[in-house]
């Protein structure tokens, strides 16, 4: 409970800021996604961890991590896991 109190008062007290994206009219506006994946990142259970960023005009828009549910042994096995993110 006490953690989420914390997260509310953050909130509130950060409610005036907010992220601004600028396009440049000269270029189209582009996507750039990144996707990493740490091999047996997990020493105990060696399940890949997966992340990604997705990125427009140089700001990151969307971004995460998951660690699998499958031991995965290929890097085809890592498009798999990154399309159920």
């Amino acid at each position: 409970m006490q953690a989420i109190k914390h997260v509310f008062r953050y909130l509130c007290g950060t409610s005036q800021y907010s992220l601004q994206y600028q396009s440049n009219d000269d270029e189209e506006s582009q996507f750039e996604i990144f996707v990493d994946a740490n091999w047996a990142g997990d020493q105990v259970d060696k399940k890949l961890i997966l992340g990604f960023v997705v990125i427009l005009e140089g700001g990151a828009i969307s971004w995460g991590s998951k660690k699998q549910t499958l031991v995965l042994l290929s890097t085809v096995d890592e498009f798999v896991a990154a399309s159920v993110l």
